[in-house]
């Protein structure tokens, strides 16, 4: 068997109340809370037990959107070489 979802790990999110630094899965991830509301985007929440703070999710979307951005730059300058 084989899992059919493509997972990908946000490196080095850190908690902004206790600093704790952890790579996110954003697919797997087992520290997602939900408030119950139906249509609810689910959250990713601190590892730490003394904190549970929820991420900002607007940071990580900026996180994963330089991740991308990276990739992409990696992928266009592959080829490129200098003279």
């Amino acid at each position: 068997w084989k899992v059919p979802c493509i997972s990908f790990v946000l490196p080095e999110v850190i908690c902004k109340q206790c600093n704790h630094c952890r790579d996110i899965d954003l697919c797997k991830d087992p520290f997602v809370s939900t408030d119950g509301t139906p249509g609810q985007a689910p959250v990713w929440v601190c590892a730490s037990p003394e904190c549970r703070t929820p991420y900002d999710t607007a940071e990580i979307e900026h996180l994963l959107l330089d991740a991308v951005q990276r990739k992409t730059m990696g992928y266009v300058l592959q080829d490129l070489t200098c003279l």
